[in-house]
């Protein structure tokens, strides 16, 4: 368990931001082959494609650091499948934005 500042501190680190940005063009990668994902995935995994370095990455390591369970020192795969279980929930996020 990690505290609020600890979650916040690890939010700005720039080697965590590094793998949370490959997770989610990873994930946005699969997203984009499978036909039977919902629309709105299928658009948010092209605007995080197209737009690698945007700000899209702070939503979302926000979003995967929020349940406290990721922290520096979680695993690759964990921290891919925080990624996979929040994808759909911040495409929805990020149009019901505009």
């Amino acid at each position: 368990m990690t505290t609020l500042e600890q979650r916040a501190t690890l939010a700005q680190d720039d080697a965590f931001r590094r793998k949370v940005q490959a997770g989610v063009i990873k994930s946005a990668s699969y997203i984009l082959a499978d036909p039977t994902r919902e629309f709105i995935s299928h658009k948010y995994a092209k605007h995080v494609s197209n737009n690698i370095g945007g700000t899209w990455i702070n939503n979302f390591v926000h979003a995967i650091l929020v349940d406290g369970t990721i922290d520096g020192t979680t695993e690759d795969i964990d921290l891919q499948y925080a990624i996979d279980a929040n994808f759909d929930k911040m495409a929805k996020l990020h149009y019901a934005n505009i």
